[in-house]
């Protein structure tokens, strides 16, 4: 890789990353932190939802509806998403 491969690439993930970020921005602040916090217990959902005394299908309820409108974001910004996962580790 070039020198200018690696600033074109680092910049691209950059834009990615803010818009990623400006997604989550609109998604309900509750689904975003049980989908924060299921990335940090590594999709263990339910070991998280035991940690926060709720339901499991609740927990993985949330973590679809934060996805989806996150994906829905993603998408309107032209970005074709099947893992927003792999999206996030830019």
């Amino acid at each position: 890789k070039s020198v200018l491969d690696s600033i074109v690439y680092e910049e691209e993930n950059n834009i990615k990353k803010k818009i990623f970020y400006d997604a989550i921005s609109y998604v309900p602040k509750k689904y975003i932190q049980i989908l924060l916090d299921i990335y940090r217990y590594n999709n263990n959902y339910k070991l998280y939802a035991e940690s926060i005394n709720k339901p499991t299908g609740t927990v993985k309820a949330h973590v679809f509806r934060a996805k989806q409108k996150i994906k829905e974001i993603l998408s309107s910004a032209g970005y074709e998403i099947k893992d927003i996962w792999s999206f996030w580790r830019i």
